[in-house]
């Protein structure tokens, strides 16, 4: 249950692979997906023996979408369960008052994915750098989440991609992070946003241009760094009009003492008004992206330009 991804698909494949440590997984491996789930179909495979071994795995994707029908044949099987059959069912969130989850809660187990915050993530670079045998040092990993933001399929991307590049040398430092994520060809996020806030259109659209070509970036990933981005300066516009110092905003928002004057910096210009202006631009921006509208790029060229005129 949660609404971190990443976190969950590799707590799945982990799981399949020492589930199906002693016997084959292609004939034994059920995937329904809640919101297209036939309830013969599911009864059938709850019924069903394993072949070519002593059990068998049934994962529901997006198990929140199930009809009451479905909950219905789970909460039976659930009650009385098959000694070889597991169940997995895979939610964003799942509501605590429906028999569903009291019948998992009392028979089954609930892990929550829950999305990693800034103050979380230098913590999940340094463990991520650490299970790929490495060590990043701090400035490294707070330049690393200032480039590419939360999302921590990108991040361990480009970890892997220094894991590679570093070879046998076990430190990443910040040469490493700037080589490979461009941000000393190209710019971050920040360098953005703060290239809009100065209403500077050309130069906003070439780090646009540059985060696409050299970031190998998509469209849809920029608009979630643009917004994670805007969300912490929004929070430190905030912070500073509750006269709060610039070191204990670095602190409450896990700002690298690196990065805290230029972040403050650019906080400082922005109003409320062009804020929320400037969320709901966003906003329309995911929205066009994922219907499709118009190209992509075209969408983003256009959503700076209506930065820039905030």
């Amino acid at each position: 249950e949660g609404k971190e991804e990443f976190l969950k698909e590799e707590a799945l494949r982990k799981f399949e692979q020492d589930f199906f440590e002693k016997g084959p997984s292609e004939f034994n491996r059920t995937l329904f997906y809640g919101d297209d789930l036939d309830i013969s179909s599911l009864t059938g495979e709850l019924a069903a023996l394993p072949m070519l071994s002593s059990k068998k795995l049934i994962l529901i994707r997006h198990a929140e979408m199930l009809s009451p029908p479905a909950q219905e044949a789970l909460i039976s099987y659930i009650n009385r369960p098959s000694s070889t059959t597991c169940v997995v069912l895979e939610v964003e969130t799942l509501n605590k008052q429906k028999k569903l989850y009291k019948a998992i809660s009392r028979y089954g187990r609930i892990i929550a994915f829950k999305r990693y915050y800034d103050k979380h993530l230098d913590k999940w670079i340094s463990q991520r750098a650490g299970f790929y045998d490495k060590k990043i040092l701090p400035k490294a990993a707070a330049l690393l989440k200032e480039n590419v933001g939360n999302n921590l399929r990108l991040l361990d991307g480009a970890i892997q991609k220094m894991v590679l590049y570093t070879g046998e040398r076990k430190i990443i430092g910040i040469e490493d992070v700037e080589e490979l994520t461009g941000v000393s060809r190209v710019g971050t996020v920040f360098d953005l946003i703060r290239a809009i806030r100065q209403k500077q259109i050309n130069d906003s659209l070439k780090i646009l241009s540059a985060l696409i070509r050299e970031g190998k970036e998509s469209c849809h990933g920029i608009v979630s760094l643009l917004f994670w981005q805007l969300k912490r300066m929004s929070k430190a516009k905030k912070l500073l009009e509750q006269r709060l110092s610039p070191k204990e905003i670095g602190g409450q928002l896990n700002i690298h003492s690196f990065f805290l004057e230029q972040f403050i910096d650019g906080v400082r210009g922005f109003s409320p008004e062009e804020f929320r202006n400037g969320f709901k631009f966003l906003l329309a921006a995911d929205t066009e992206i994922k219907t499709g509208i118009r190209r992509p790029e075209i969408i983003l060229e256009l959503l700076i330009i209506r930065l820039c005129g905030l």
